[in-house]
Parts: C-alpha cells; structure tokens; sequence
C-alpha cells in the first residue's frame, strides 16, 4: 500500500520574523547527494527516469573551477530533462562564491548549495569542505554573500563535526552562526569526518552513523529546514527519518541500486511514479543514449547510471558483464543497452522474493539444529582464540573508546589491550573464516602456501560478512599502488590493449577481484610477485590465449631491479672507454713527440750528431709545410751536421 504523501513537520515560527531572513527553500522529502565521478549530467537524467520530484545534485564544481576554467562544460545541463538541480560550490572566498552563484543562476540551476562536508586532502589544501566546520563565521560570510548574489535558495551541506569538534554543542553553534547570514536548508551527514587518517571512502563507512543528534538539532530548531544524510538505504528509512526532519538525501544507494527510488514520487509527494518496472526506466533512457552517441559521446559514461539497475534480479549479473564487455567496444550504442536488457527476465521475481518462503524454513530448521550449549560456547571460544597472530595481526581494529573513535590502523585485533566489541567481533568473523582451513597450515611460522590458502579463506568467507571488512587489512600502501600502477587488467574491454588495474573503467570483475586480493595478500605478508603469479596462472586457466608474465607486466622490468644495475655497468663500461681512450691518447702524442724518437736513436746510436740530426728531422716533420727560404736553410744545417 502507497503510504500518504509526506506532510512538511509543522512549526509555529516558519514565518520570517525579526533577525532572520526570509527562506527561499521548500521542503523537499528526498534528495540525491552530490557524488564525485556520478552526479553528472547522464546520472541526473537517468533519475528522471525513477523519481521527477528529488532533488538532484551537481558532482561539486570549485570556484576556481568556473572562474578560470571551462564553465561552460561545469555548468552545462538540462533543465527540462533534468530539474530540479541544484549546484554545489566549493570555495571559501565570499566574493568568488558569489561570482559562481550568479554563474549558476543564469544558467538556470535550482539552488546553490556550499560544501563543507568534503574531507579530501586536495580540497583541505584549498581551504573548504569540512574544514570550514572549524570557521563557522566564515562560512556566514560566503553564504551571506552568494544570497546578496542571487534571489534563489542558498543551502549548506555539512558534517556533523570534525576531528575533536564533534560534540552536538559544537554543530549548533556552527548552525546558528551560519543560519543569522539566511542560509536556507542545512544537510547534515550524520557522520563526523576525520581529515587526518582516514580517506574520503573511509570517512563515508567508518565513522559511526549519528542521526538521532540531527532530530535533536531538528527539535531545538524547528524554524530551520534540516536535512539528514548518511547510510540511509531504503525508502522505509527516509519514513523513519521524515518523522524527525524535513528532508532525507540518499547517496550511494542511488547509484548500487537506482530502483530504490521508483516509488519515492508516489510515497513521500503524492504524484505518479515515472516507471513502473526497472526495464521501463532503462528504456525511456534509450533515446538519450542515442543522443549523445549522435553528439559523439562514448557509450561507456552513459551507461555507468544503470550498471546496478538490475542488482539483485536474476540475470542482473549477466546484464553487468555484458555492458562492461561491450560498451567500450567501437560503434556501441543504444542497441548494446538493448541486447543487455534481453538477458534479464521481464517480470520475473527476484532471487529474495522467490526464495524468500525456503529461506525461512531453513533458517527455522537451522535454529533447531544449532541452538548453542555451552559446551558448543566455550568451543567457539576456543576456536577464536586458536586464530594465529599473523593472521589477526594482518587486521587492523577501529574501535570506540572513551567516546572518541580510534583510528590508528597500527593497532590490530590481536593487540593484548583491545577489549572492544568490535575487535571480538572481528575475531570470531576469522576464525569462521579460517574453519576451512587445515590446522596445519595455522602454525606460527607460515609458507606461502598456507598463507596463500588463508588469504583465499579469507577473501571467500571474510570479507563477504561486511563491506567494511576489506578496508581493515593492513597492508603497504606503497605496494599495493606499485600493483595497481604496473599489472596489466585482462578483463574483456582491455583485451587488446595495455589498461593496468588503476585505469580500468566501469569497475569490471578482474579489477575488483584484484584490488580486494591485493589488499589481504600483502596484509598477510605475501609478495607483489606472488600474487602476479597466481594471476597469471588463473588467467591461463580461463582464456584461451596462454601468455607470459610480461604481458601482464608491459615494460616494468626496468622498474623490478635492472634499473640500477643497468646504470652501473653503463657507468663502468663508458669510464673504461675513456681510461682506454686516454691512455691510447697519450701513447699516440708521445709517439708524435720527437723527444722519444731521439732518445731511441740516441740511445742506439750513442752519437750527440746523430742526437742532433733527429732532433731537427723531427723539427722539420712537426713543423709541417715550409717555404722556400726555409727549406734552403733548414737543409744546409743539415749538410752542415753531415759533414
């Protein structure tokens, strides 16, 4: 049953009264967050196809960005096939902030909204993102600034804190600063942001979710528009949330799988839902597709919004692989799309519905069958325990301690002092992991065999418990990038060309397969050249085209230790050659010399005339071309000597 429209929180003081300006913005139930690499134009128009009444996001364009480089490509869309849009800004400068928000304006966007919840080292160098939460006062100023600009809405998406400014006190007080400039809707990611330690992918998984602190921020100020954001999955959440604010933005769901948005029109605003069945939505994004093929865009960017359109769905897999094997292919087009829809059923139920009566009966009959004794605990306990340290040790612990989040990956789950639920939890999910392994391959002192058989156990068992898993391996980042940077992808879309993992589009399985297994082999002390080997043995075994390590490594063997050897026996050969050359010089000179010619002839003859004799014969060899007169006088000192 479709739940009734939602109906904005009512409040007593949404007029604007004295102090407080008016607001421009109205309640939007559901947005789409700003998302680098995704919110662009092709990702925007395909939600259209889901939802018409969201709110939909830019990627984030710096001022810079617009001012001094190609605004037209950072500002260009469609306003009719993809509105409302909203353009996030990132800057600090009021002035230029301004500038862009007008740039934005005449363009036609919907809203500009500033970013001060990015944590990336490269905008923290700029001085914005989340680090603008320390400055509240000069957040005020550039949202001041962009609403004397322009006359649409002027909105803040930040953290809820940063670093050791993450106390509830210290986000009201930046809203109420930022709020007296007439900022008009706040979104707030209900994860702080650590900007030293963690990435800006870890900083959207690993700091603990805390929406319960914006509905409080939300009862303490009812006037204000508050928006939460963060790990929310379903539209059964979004209900959750709009019990306690205004609005709910969604961000990585949209993109792992688009259709959960089909119903948000219908349940949260009361109108009709664009498409009534995921092949539907794929299909009315045919003709843009076709578009922008005629305009000469490659086919790979337009389908990247519909790759997790079937996640889940029988034959979803094979529509994935299919559209990585092909989209970048010469000539791809609409009808790649086509041939990749044929591979799913229309109207057939999806795995979770169909099974969902089986999988309850096997969850009851596994109930039965292993209720825990405590016999059965305590051998639990001990098989945790039975976890080899440099296992455990590969696995680092993010724990919660005297409410401040631990984020030294030094410390790992077999450190003697980490006594939290989540490094026992962690503890317990390897040794399940490890239960197919045999003991003996568990000794304290491994070959790479055994841990060649753990990393795989933990790979298949491990990782698949929870996404965050495979973030806590503790591994050299310096290798792992050297992997990505110098082997060779041989996923289908980069058969015939030199593509290295780090390059590789459209996410395929080889390059997801290998940068997870790069990040536990080296965690558990395997080589680069280990892991090269079992690729290529594996890749042998699944191809047709038998190859060689080198073309999985196309021209690194000057990078694996011949670079320096090289040198050197290039130095020593060419210094040899100048010694030669030099000693051969001077041999040649001496030669030359009439000195060694009369110190031979003297010697041998013992005779100061003939001494005399060679030295002038010598005279006249080195003196070369003589004329005449000297010629006649050189011959009669000759004579002269001769007698």
């Amino acid at each position: 049953m479709t739940a009734a429209a939602h109906q904005p929180i009512s409040r007593a003081d949404d007029a604007p009264s004295a102090g407080r300006r008016a607001r421009r913005a109205s309640p939007v139930p559901v947005s789409i967050a700003p998302m680098m690499d995704y919110s662009t134009r092709h990702f925007r128009r395909f939600m259209r196809a889901l939802t018409r009444r969201s709110l939909v996001y830019t990627e984030m364009v710096t001022t810079g960005a617009l001012l001094h480089g190609d605004a037209e490509r950072h500002l260009a869309f469609d306003p009719v096939g993809e509105g409302p849009v909203a353009l996030q800004l990132g800057g600090d400068d009021p002035q230029a902030l301004a500038a862009c928000a007008r740039l934005g304006h005449e363009r036609g966007y919907d809203e500009i909204n500033l970013n001060v919840g990015c944590p990336s080292d490269r905008v923290q160098r700029g001085r914005f993102g989340a680090c603008l939460m320390a400055d509240p006062e000069r957040v005020r100023d550039c949202v001041a600034a962009m609403r004397e600009a322009v006359p649409i809405a002027v909105t803040v998406k930040h953290r809820i804190g940063i670093d050791e400014l993450d106390s509830y006190e210290h986000m009201l007080r930046f809203v109420d600063v930022v709020a007296a400039a007439g900022a008009d809707r706040f979104t707030v990611h209900a994860r702080k942001a650590w900007l030293q330690g963690l990435s800006p992918k870890q900083n959207r998984t690993v700091p603990p979710l805390r929406h319960a602190e914006i509905h409080r921020l939300k009862r303490a100020r009812p006037a204000l528009l508050i928006e939460t954001n963060g790990g929310v999955r379903s539209l059964d959440e979004v209900q959750h949330h709009l019990e306690h604010v205004d609005g709910v933005m969604i961000g990585r769901a949209a993109y792992e799988d688009p259709w959960v948005l089909h119903d948000v029109d219908a349940r949260f605003v009361g109108a009709a839902n664009p498409s009534a069945s995921r092949h539907e939505a794929v299909r009315s994004y045919l003709p843009y597709i076709e578009a922008r093929r005629s305009a000469g865009e490659r086919l790979g960017p337009l389908v990247k919004p519909i790759i997790g359109m079937f996640a889940g769905q029988h034959g979803g897999r094979r529509f994935r692989r299919h559209l990585a094997e092909r989209a970048h292919q010469p000539g791809a087009g609409p009808e790649t799309v086509q041939e990749a829809l044929a591979l799913v059923p229309e109207g057939s139920p999806s795995p979770r519905t169909r099974g969902a009566t089986a999988l309850a009966l096997v969850v009851s009959l596994a109930a039965l069958w292993s209720a825990p004794s405590p016999a059965s605990a305590a051998d639990a306990d001990a098989r945790r325990s039975a976890v080899p340290a440099w296992v455990s040790d590969a696995v680092a612990c993010t724990c919660a301690e005297a409410g401040t989040l631990s984020i030294d990956t030094s410390r790992s789950v077999a450190a003697d002092d980490c006594t939290c639920p989540f490094a026992a939890k962690l503890r317990g999910d390897l040794a399940d992991a490890l239960a197919s392994v045999p003991a003996a391959m568990l000794q304290a002192a491994p070959d790479q065999m055994a841990r060649q058989r753990v990393a795989l156990a933990l790979e298949r068992e491990f990782i698949t418990r929870s996404p965050d898993h495979e973030r806590l391996f503790r591994y050299d980042m310096d290798r792992f990038r050297w992997f990505l940077e110098h082997v060779r992808c041989d996923c289908p879309q980069c058969d015939d060309t030199t593509v290295f993992f780090s390059k590789c589009n459209l996410g395929c399985t080889p390059s997801i397969l290998y940068k997870k297994r790069a990040r536990i082999w080296l965690a558990l002390g395997l080589s680069t050249d280990a892991l090269i080997d079992y690729y290529l043995a594996e890749h042998n075994a699944t191809h047709d085209r038998q190859v060689e390590r080198d073309w999985l490594l196309p021209g690194t063997h000057k990078d694996r230790g011949w670079g320096v050897p090289a040198l050197l026996i290039g130095g020593a050969i060419f210094g040899l050659f100048f010694v030669v050359r030099g000693w051969s010089g001077r041999r040649r000179g001496d030669r030359r010399d009439g000195g060694d010619v009369v110190d031979e002839r003297a010697e041998a003859s013992g005779d100061a005339d003939t001494d005399a004799h060679a030295k002038a014969s010598a005279t006249r060899r080195r003196a070369g071309p003589l004329g005449a007169a000297d010629r006649a006088r050189l011959d009669a000192a000759l004579d002269d000597l001769d007698e």
